[in-house]
């Protein structure tokens, strides 16, 4: 079957050349004229390009690039945001169909205690501190669920810069941890900072939550450690076999 070509007027093949003369580039004619690529190209394939008109090309096809680099980036970006959201509407869907047990609440409690907490005997309290407020947050609930607790032993220490404000972070943290503003030990600024502004609109200082309990801070380290010990062994039931049918050891 032989192909049938599409008849352009005169004039809008003289506007190609002249278009072309001015350095309008290849794609520019084939979407400007709605002519396909291959007809412009044999229409303006013998235009002799002016120093002007090349230079034209040249930033055509710079901006051209810069077009298409933002365009990849933005779909790059788009990707891992809807691959992070897939991930993360799986995780929020499988935490939410688990009620933790008293038991697993105390070893993720411990776990947690093992990575930021102080050890014993270098301290003689429960001592936990970090920048992020939920993790702050969770640590503390899990304590508060999983061990008997007397809130007036709590106390907290705030160690932070010397362009913030103590009584601002007093009353940021003491609202995240619920622990009484008059629990907080009034600390000093890292003089390290001094002239050195805050980069981080949301960094609100480390807090350092103290419990005066030392055989809770033992028994919460005991477990970590425990648990590191039992590390490469077998602790996680085999998916899809009932605890009863697996084999002691």
């Amino acid at each position: 079957m032989s192909r049938i070509y599409k008849r352009y007027p005169p004039e809008i093949k003289t506007k190609a050349v002249d278009l072309r003369k001015q350095g309008y580039s290849l794609y520019e004619l084939r979407d400007l004229l709605s002519v396909r690529l291959a007809t412009i190209q044999g229409w303006v394939k013998h235009v002799q390009l002016s120093p002007k008109a090349k230079k034209r090309i040249r930033w055509r096809i710079l901006e051209g690039g810069k077009v298409a680099r933002a365009r990849a980036e933005a779909a790059n970006r788009q990707k891992i945001e809807n691959w992070k959201q897939g991930i993360q509407k799986n995780s929020r869907r499988e935490i939410s169909q688990r009620y933790l047990s008293r038991d697993f609440g105390r070893i993720l409690c411990a776990t947690l205690y093992a990575c930021e907490g102080s050890k014993y005997p270098s301290a003689r309290m429960l001592g936990f501190g970090n920048s992020d407020p939920q993790i702050i947050r969770f640590f503390l609930n899990l304590l508060r669920a999983c061990f008997a607790i007397d809130e007036k032993k709590f106390r907290c220490e705030i160690l932070y810069r010397c362009d913030q404000d103590w009584n601002i972070l007093k009353r940021y943290w003491s609202r995240v941890t619920d622990i009484p503003s008059h629990q907080f030990y009034r600390g000093k600024p890292d003089e390290r900072t001094r002239g050195k502004p805050t980069l981080r609109e949301d960094y609100r200082g480390v807090c350092y939550v103290k419990y005066l309990n030392t055989t809770l801070q033992f028994t919460l380290q005991s477990i970590g450690e425990a648990l590191m010990e039992n590390a490469g062994k077998e602790m996680v039931e085999p998916e899809g076999v009932e605890p009863s049918h697996r084999q002691c050891h």
